[in-house]
């Protein structure tokens, strides 16, 4: 505990923003943005597979995974 109650990070989150953020909130994208695709997000949309297609062939289309 810090101060207030309040954990360190929560403590901090409250100071700069003067108050915090709700329970549950998720930031961005809960799944992969590839039609079909159930994996968990990881950068920009996609899922780890389809990122590393991505960054090497340029796309993710194309049937690599």
């Amino acid at each position: 505990m810090h101060a207030r109650g309040l954990c360190v990070r929560h403590y901090h989150q409250q100071r700069r923003t003067g108050r915090l953020r709700p329970a549950g909130w998720v930031y961005g994208r809960q799944g992969c943005s590839v039609e079909g695709c159930e994996e968990p997000h990881r950068a920009r949309g996609l899922c780890v597979g389809h990122y590393e297609v991505r960054s090497r062939h340029g796309s993710v289309t194309g049937g690599y995974l």
